[in-house]
């Protein structure tokens, strides 16, 4: 930032100084430039002229791409993007910020030369400072990472004034509002906010989702009919021993979940999650870190971007709901950052989710340390005064699903013990509780049910009582050694 302020700052200098003084710009009459002859060549017709850039314009592409491939460019991009990691690792930010500099200059340079050829002259006043901006704007539209932004939006910024004003080939009206042109500039300045790699990114985006949706037609129109008895067992856990004494009662699914395939930008964390949640339950959802956890977690809620398969609570399938919609159907998120809003006093905090004064009282009185600190900021709290603020709107306006994301994550053992008797308490109140945790000493005796998580998919889900220590040692560790897990005994659990 401080690198592009500087060089507007050149700019406007140019323009208002050094452009002005007589020996630069010719006491005020410019210069006239003739276009080239190249190795005998005749550059002068427009013809020509046009061929000699889209050459120059095709080396600048390949120049740059090549750039953001070599050693150089990934030193570039980890200095933009990470200046103090790339400094960890040995690559000096202000050598990649000067070579950044030089080769985009060397760029802009160029191009000015061309176009001051093409123009057959330069007057101080024919390419101000404020023009340039206009044109890096409407290559920042189109998605300045990508060395096609440029040639795309130096065709529109040439190309579709012209379309405005004379129509395009008969089939729409000419518009002659000089207004209009501004308009659209600023909605493209709004998709860029919404979009800040541009529209080019958001492209290619919908064409991966299409590829994605039409892989799984193809792959649901290639798959074989299920046959009725693996339909009736599908709920049973994978990998685990089930002695059953006939038929078993039906289970009432509050939350159900059928090939959930989930991720960021273009990774895909979630390989196909299905699961099932008995209403009124506690489900545990374990395993080690990079699992997928708080991923699932945030495509519950919705804040992470869904790409395959369904979420239906209820019998109400809300896979394409917002996060808010998520919310006021019942489904409710505590991260494992404590949910709360630092900034905040307490009192603040509790009003967001707990409008009504009579309901702030009655959270004063589950928790009275938080009344005694009802007009601090929530970031003087201790973590474990935190995870009360985040739990008290959902003992006093109980939710129908909760998200509990490593609510225990960094708390000390007698405030996770209350923490997990609050959660006992949400769920004698009727609550469904998805628990995600890494500690499986926290959740064993607990859980009613429980699911394994690896690499992005379940491996083992089911009743918790049909878990032998073997399966839950086999399906958290990665192994079939026979480790001793006792939910009351810290020395003998999972870490």
């Amino acid at each position: 930032l401080a690198l592009a302020l500087a060089t507007l700052a050149f700019g406007f200098i140019g323009d208002t100084i050094l452009f002005q003084l007589d020996r630069l710009n010719n006491f005020s009459t410019g210069w006239t430039l003739t276009r080239p002859e190249i190795f005998g060549i005749s550059f002068k017709s427009d013809e020509s002229y046009i061929m000699l850039l889209l050459i120059f314009l095709g080396a600048g592409i390949w120049v740059v791409s090549n750039v953001q491939k070599s050693r150089i460019g990934r030193s570039i991009l980890a200095a933009r993007f990470a200046p103090a990691a790339a400094s960890a690792i040995g690559i000096s930010t202000r050598r990649a910020i000067l070579a950044t500099f030089a080769l985009t200059g060397m760029l802009a340079g160029l191009g000015g030369a061309l176009l001051a050829f093409g123009a057959g002259g330069a007057q101080p006043t024919t390419w101000p400072t404020f023009i340039g901006l206009v044109w890096l704007m409407v290559a920042m539209i189109q998605g300045v990472r990508r060395p096609a932004a440029a040639f795309i939006g130096g065709l529109l910024t040439v190309l579709f004034p012209r379309v405005l004003q004379t129509g395009f080939w008969g089939l729409t009206p000419e518009v002659t509002d000089p207004t209009i042109p501004t308009i659209l500039f600023g909605l493209g300045c709004i998709a860029l906010a919404n979009q800040p790699d541009g529209a080019l990114h958001s492209i290619s985006m919908q064409n991966y989702l299409r590829r994605q949706r039409r892989r799984e037609r193809r792959a649901a129109t290639a798959e074989a009919p299920v046959p009725a008895a693996v339909t009736a067992s599908a709920a049973a856990p994978r990998h685990a021993s089930v002695a059953t004494n006939g038929p078993s009662a039906p289970v009432d699914e509050l939350l159900q979940l059928s090939g959930l395939v989930a991720g960021y930008d273009d990774t895909e964390v979630l390989h196909g999650i299905d699961l099932e949640v008995p209403r009124g339950s506690i489900m545990a959802v374990l395993g080690p870190n990079g699992t997928g956890k708080s991923t699932l977690c945030g495509a519950l809620a919705g804040t992470v971007h869904i790409t395959g398969g369904a979420i239906v609570l209820d019998g109400e399938n809300i896979t394409n709901l917002p996060a808010h919609r998520r919310a006021a159907h019942g489904l409710l998120l505590a991260p494992e950052s404590r949910g709360i809003f630092p900034s905040l006093t307490v009192e603040e905090n509790l009003a967001v989710a707990l409008p009504s004064a009579d309901d702030r009282r009655r959270a004063f009185e589950r928790f009275p340390p938080l009344a005694e600190r009802a007009a601090l900021p929530a970031a003087n709290l201790s973590g474990g005064e935190q995870q009360m603020l985040c739990l008290a709107p959902l003992l006093v306006k109980p939710p129908r699903l909760l998200i509990a994301d490593e609510i225990t994550l960094g708390l000390a053992p007698s405030i996770v013990a209350g923490i997990l008797e609050h959660l006992r308490e949400l769920r004698e109140a009727g609550v469904t509780i998805l628990m995600v945790e890494e500690k499986a000493r926290h959740v064993l005796g607990l859980a009613d049910y429980c699911a394994f998580l690896s690499l992005g998919r379940t491996t083992a889900w089911g009743p918790m009582a049909e878990f032998s220590e073997e399966i839950i040692a086999e399906s958290y560790l990665g192994t079939s050694s026979a480790v001793t897990i006792t939910a009351h005994e810290e020395e003998a659990a999972l870490p």
